[in-house]
């Protein structure tokens, strides 16, 4: 994914047919997101710093070859800047609904049938602090 839609690298390992067009999203508990693209993997550390605040630190990698080879150097950029793009705009969606929750109004709801993913995280989390019961 980038700024203009093109790879930004000739594909990481053997990726072929398919998956030269996916990207895989996996969560490794408890702290980690790794999202394995055609081109470079990306993995994300997210660590606590308080209640309502985390620090996400963002790895992207890619195959030595590219980080050596100067030309490549700008589609690199434009994968980051992309990814910075949409994060942002997700981060912040995030941040305002997460306000929502603080809010005497607020009750719970019901996760949609494309949340699967994150009842179980939620599920684990609290199994994990004992509060599964």
């Amino acid at each position: 994914m980038t700024m203009d839609g093109e790879a930004a690298a000739p594909p990481v390992c053997d990726v072929s047919g398919d998956d030269l067009q996916r990207i895989y999203y996996y969560s490794v508990f408890p702290n980690m997101l790794l999202t394995p693209h055609p081109d470079f993997v990306l993995f994300h550390h997210i660590t606590p710093k308080g209640p309502g605040s985390i620090t996400n630190n963002c790895y992207w990698l890619f195959h030595p070859d590219v980080i050596a080879d100067k030309n490549a150097q700008e589609r690199i950029k434009s994968a980051v800047d992309f990814w910075d793009l949409t994060n942002r705009q997700d981060w912040t969606v995030c941040e305002q609904m997460q306000k929502g929750t603080g809010s005497k109004r607020f009750t719970r709801g019901y996760y949609s049938g494309q949340e699967d993913i994150l009842l179980a995280l939620d599920k684990e989390l609290l199994k994990v602090l004992g509060h599964d019961k």
